[in-house]
């Protein structure tokens, strides 16, 4: 199943090498995946290695693909359809709280809601780990360059259309929004810092290669 899993190098496959290192002082328990993606990698990556997986997404595709690709590896994922803004998350209930590459979709306020549903929903010494399309990104540069979207608040464009560029949003209110590394790490001020970065990454999974600036967050619930 090892070689099943890390032997596949399309696209599919290419998960976040970060992952690696969290597995080595993350407790084992159970994870939290808050938008698994049409693929559910990081779900299933901590699936294989024996974590309890929970998993949650608006798009019913996107959580269909991730069970048959558990059922194809052989382990378990419970997933879910809801939105994350709204999804019933138990507190205290979860080693580890991914939230990765889908912060673009939520206004600030909203953005702001899900971490501290994030924070509320780990165990004492559980690690939240965030990854955001950080401001000056390509996603910034095509909203800028659309008429239908409009600046209305810092890193954050609007738009009344229900549709994000082809990708499925939970309402007909349409944002593109990021924190700065500035934002994370003020709300995750009552956090233990593990990680935090920022990086100019390549994306070769879709289209012609691009690059992404991304922002990454890794911390560790305080007693």
């Amino acid at each position: 199943m090892k070689e099943k899993f890390f032997g596949a190098r399309d696209k599919w496959w290419d998960f976040d090498p970060l992952l690696i290192k969290c597995t080595r002082f993350v407790p084992q328990g159970k994870v939290l995946d808050l938008g698994l993606g049409k693929d559910g990698r990081n779900a299933l990556f901590f699936s294989m290695l024996g974590y309890e997986v929970d998993g949650v997404d608006i798009d019913e595709s996107a959580v269909k693909q991730s069970l048959e690709r558990a059922k194809n590896l052989g382990v378990k994922v419970n997933a879910q359809v809801a939105d994350i803004s709204t999804a019933d998350i138990k507190c205290g209930e979860y080693s580890i709280v991914l939230a990765m590459y889908m912060w673009q979709y939520f206004s600030r306020e909203t953005s702001k809601h899900i971490i501290t549903k994030m924070k509320n929903a780990l165990s004492v010494g559980g690690v939240a780990y965030v990854a955001v399309f950080a401001p000056g990104d390509i996603c910034f540069d095509r909203a800028k360059n659309d008429p239908d979207f409009k600046l209305v608040g810092p890193n954050t464009y609007y738009a009344e259309k229900g549709q994000w560029w082809g990708c499925q949003t939970s309402s007909k209110q349409t944002y593109v929004h990021s924190f700065t590394k500035e934002d994370l790490l003020s709300l995750f001020s009552d956090f233990e810092l593990l990680h935090c970065s920022e990086s100019v990454d390549m994306d070769i999974d879709h289209g012609k290669p691009h690059h992404h600036n991304v922002l990454i967050y890794i911390g560790r619930k305080c007693p």
